[in-house]
């Protein structure tokens, strides 16, 4: 092909080509505007001719306003109404009261506007009328109807079932309604009027309204007619049943708010027409309870819902619960290893715990054989003082023998059996100051008497002196008695004030002060020292085993001074003093027949 040539077939298939691309580019623009235009489904089946005649000023007039968007009217028979909304390609509808109830509960719809009366704030105007020949004298009310009269064409609408359900309310008063038959008429609505004046039928059933309407187009054959049982109170809508809401304009959840509300504004400034306005919404619980009594098949039957439709409608609600499920599977999979591990670490917790229970079990019996033998340990020094005196006597006794036999003295038998008399008292005296030692470090009971206080204070200032040359001051209240093991007793005030010595050690001239007196039922033991000043954690630290402030000390001795105590029922105290020191406050009962008791 040359060069010519193939220009010229360019050329040849330009202005197709053009043409061509002009036409997609039309229909995608025109795609594009029906997906961005306002979708309202107008419901054309079971109306009447005044809920046409009205939603037909309402599309001219929406029609007619000024919108960004293109507004496209879909008029529909219910049943495709309610495909269109379950599968959500209708944004608003404008709908008789029994399809709206039916979308309100079936799709979520909610009503945006109501059509109302011209100035009746009932907003009621769907209602049931019966027309007979007004010289009809044997039917006064509904009761007294056997056949009514209504053209096919409506009788699907609403006003044929809110007549049923009068119908209904006779018959639970009285069984009046069951012998009321509603019979089809092939004929329409004008023609069964004609039938009705030229007394070919008896009762004709028309919607609210009707005869009102009559009047304003044929005023002499209105006047021939009237309305049986009529009920409501509205001189300008007869109707023989209660009445209910009329044609409302609804919104669908896929509507955006902003358009719902440009769209409720325009329909309520919209002129009259027909007598007929729009309002404010109002509420339908009537009309459910009506359609639910008269057990109204499109408001009872639900929408088909194939698998692939309520996957489409709720794949998002899906998606969360498949990720709500797998989230909580992930969950409880790892609630089950955190429990096993916890358990795990729990059981292992435990037998550590119990192991260490042992431990502490074997160390506090290994603590109170300690504690015993320190108790040994403590009242050494008064036991090597107190057997010195048996000790020595002995001593003495047996020199004095072994000179008189160095120097061949025989001594008489009356001077010898009162040397070994002698020395078997000391042997004995010696044995009771050794055996209560004995039998505390075997666990012993101990026995308790009524010991002198005061005496036992004395007699320690006395050892204490002669043991460490330290005069203690003192000021005992003479004959206060307590109930108590005398080795104990003994040990606790040299305890004590060999305590108060080493705190105030640290000073040049260390002072020891004690006081013993009775208070109440109790016997007060206070010694007190000049040692250093404690601070709260040091104070807080005396008594507790194993915690001392000497350099080689177990902190032994306060416990066991704690232990006696305690098992006399009394109490201690670890006080700060002043200016510097502790002073210990020891409260012991008194003996019952203490003669220093006070009341």
């Amino acid at each position: 092909m040359t060069q010519v040539t193939l220009l010229a077939s360019i050329r040849r298939l330009g202005l197709p080509l053009i043409i061509a691309s002009q036409a997609v580019f039309v229909l995608q623009a025109a795609a594009a505007a029906d997906e961005a235009a306002i979708v309202v489904a107008v419901q054309n089946s079971n109306q009447t001719a005044l809920e046409r005649s009205f939603a037909k000023e309402t599309i001219r007039f929406l029609s007619d306003s000024n919108y960004d968007r293109s507004i496209i009217f879909k008029k529909l028979p219910l049943d495709q109404i309610t495909k269109l909304a379950q599968e959500r390609k209708i944004d608003f509808a404008l709908l008789g009261p029994d399809a709206y109830a039916a979308m309100e509960i079936h799709f979520g719809a909610h009503a945006l506007c109501s059509q109302r009366l011209i100035s009746d704030e009932s907003k009621k105007v769907s209602g049931a009328a019966v027309l007979i020949s007004a010289d009809n004298k044997n039917i006064r009310e509904l009761s007294d109807l056997t056949r009514v009269a209504v053209s096919k064409d409506e009788s699907r609408a609403f006003f044929v079932k809110a007549f049923k359900r009068e119908l209904l309310q006779l018959d639970s008063d009285a069984d009046r309604g069951k012998n009321i038959s509603i019979e089809l008429f092939s004929q329409s609505e004008t023609q069964l009027l004609d039938l009705l004046l030229s007394s070919q039928i008896s009762a004709l059933l028309l919607p609210a309204g009707a005869l009102e309407k009559l009047k304003s187009s044929d005023a002499s054959a209105a006047k021939l007619l009237k309305v049986v049982g009529e009920t409501s109170s509205n001189p300008n809508l007869a109707s023989s049943s209660s009445l209910y809401p009329g044609l409302t304009f609804a919104a669908f959840p896929s509507s955006d708010s902003e358009t719902a509300a440009r769209l409720t504004a325009s329909l309520l400034g919209m002129p009259s027409a027909d007598g007929y306005e729009w309002s404010l919404p109002t509420t339908f619980e009537f009309v459910h309870e009506l359609l639910s009594v008269i057990r109204d098949a499109d408001y009872l039957k639900r929408p088909d819902q194939s698998l692939l439709t309520l996957l489409k409608e709720y794949w998002m609600y899906l998606c969360f619960a498949l990720l709500a499920v797998l989230a909580l599977i992930i969950h409880s999979l790892r609630t089950e290893v955190l429990v096993k591990r916890r358990t795990a670490q729990l059981t292992l917790a435990l037998k550590e715990r119990e192991a260490m229970k042992e431990e502490v079990n074997a160390y506090i019996k290994r603590l109170a054989y300690m504690e015993r033998i320190g108790m040994v340990g403590e009242i050494s020094s008064m036991l090597a003082h107190e057997l010195k005196q048996p000790l020595a006597v002995i001593h003495n006794y047996a020199r004095a023998i072994t000179r008189m036999l160095a120097k061949d003295i025989v001594p008489d038998r009356p001077t010898m059996g009162s040397v070994i008399d002698k020395i078997d008292d000391q042997c004995d005296k010696a044995a009771k100051i050794i055996d209560p030692v004995r039998s505390y470090t075997k666990d012993k009971e101990k026995t308790k008497t009524v010991l002198d206080l005061s005496q036992l204070s004395l007699l320690a200032v006395q050892n204490f002196k002669i043991l460490f040359n330290l005069d203690v001051q003192h000021k005992i209240e003479p004959n206060v008695r307590i109930v108590g093991n005398p080795l104990e007793a003994e040990l606790l005030l040299n305890n004590l004030l060999k305590n108060a010595m080493e705190a105030g050690e640290e000073n040049s001239e260390p002072q020891v002060k004690l006081i013993v007196r009775s208070s109440g039922s109790n016997a007060l033991i206070e010694i007190s020292d000049n040692g250093p000043l404690l601070t709260d954690e040091e104070l807080a630290s005396i008594g507790v085993p194993l915690q001392s402030r000497k350099a080689n000390g177990l902190g032994l001795g306060l416990v066991i001074v704690q232990r006696i105590v305690e098992s006399a029922r009394g109490k201690i105290q670890f006080l700060r003093n002043s200016p510097c020191g502790v002073r210990v406050i020891v409260t012991w009962p008194l003996s019952q027949n203490n003669p220093n008791e006070k009341e």
